[in-house]
């Protein structure tokens, strides 16, 4: 019989660690990029770097809005950390990063930031920065009117510096 798939907990909620789980997608997902990177670079002769970070994107001011629901609602601890991974690949002529925050969904607006401090920060052109969420509903809400929650300002100024 199939289980379900696990799911990060972060505020309050079930504990469970998924974080072995969403790090297996991560690193299937940066190998299949190295791969068809590398195909281009070895024709290219040049050097490919990659990096990756992980950074804890938790609520520090707290209580925090939860997102998903359908009724909005706050949770007063952090059970679990939540992160953003990013990896880079940089060929020498240009690089691409790609984020994956544990959030449930990140609005346009807000990506849009993160990208402009990632770039203002880094050079990386703002084209060529991929954020994405892992759909946990265990999280702060960072979109208004979604679900039934509205966004926490507190962690929606918060975090695109940390997804930077």
């Amino acid at each position: 019989m199939l289980k379900p798939l696990p799911y990060p907990s972060a505020i309050a909620g079930r504990e469970n660690n998924s974080h072995g789980f969403l790090r297996r997608w991560f690193v299937l997902a940066l190998l299949l990029c190295l791969v068809a990177l590398i195909g281009g670079c070895a024709r290219s002769s040049s050097q490919l770097r990659v990096g990756v970070h992980s950074v804890d994107v938790s609520p520090l001011k707290l209580p925090a809005i939860r997102n998903g629901g359908f009724i909005q609602r706050t949770e007063d601890r952090v059970v679990d950390p939540l992160y953003a991974r990013c990896f880079v690949i940089d060929s020498g002529q240009e690089a691409i990063a790609i984020a994956v925050v544990d959030s449930c969904i990140i609005p346009s607006d807000v990506c849009e930031r993160a990208k402009e401090l990632a770039h203002q920060q880094t050079g990386i052109a703002f084209d060529r920065i991929l954020i994405s969420s892992t759909h946990t509903h265990n999280a702060p809400s960072v979109m208004n009117m979604c679900l039934g929650s509205n966004s926490d300002p507190d962690y929606e100024a918060f975090l695109p510096p940390k997804i930077a």
